[in-house]
């Protein structure tokens, strides 16, 4: 019995072959040679250009960017909440109001009252 179909030998690297693999016994896919045909039935088809599944590694990757920003996040959010703290306590001590200056005349160091008490050489 002739067939029209022709046979093709190539390797593949493990990781592909994992991939493939998996493809296979989430389709139901009998054979290899089976899953390798409907992969490429459906690429020049123009069914699917990208893969309807993520890889294991891509998978993996992709977790642990989103723990590696979480962690981001909870720092940051702990940092805002340690200087709402600090302000509010900052506030309390010495509210910006009862020494008569507005916000935005205080500086974060006053160098120069500082710089008054050094003596006249070492200005």
């Amino acid at each position: 019995m002739a067939t029209n179909e022709s046979l093709i030998s190539f390797s593949v690297p493990d990781e592909l072959q994992q991939d493939l693999e998996k493809y296979r016994q989430e389709n139901g896919i009998e054979s290899t040679s089976s899953a390798i045909v409907e992969v490429l039935q459906r690429f020049f088809e123009g069914k699917t250009n990208t893969p309807t599944y993520a890889p294991v590694r891509q998978v993996e990757a992709l977790e642990n960017w989103v723990k590696n920003l979480a962690e981001q996040v909870a720092s940051i959010n702990q940092s805002v909440k340690y200087l709402s703290v600090t302000r509010s306590i900052a506030n309390s001590v010495i509210p910006v109001s009862s020494i008569g200056l507005e916000e935005d005349e205080i500086e974060d160091e006053p160098d120069e009252i500082l710089f008054d008490f050094l003596p006249e050489a070492d200005r």
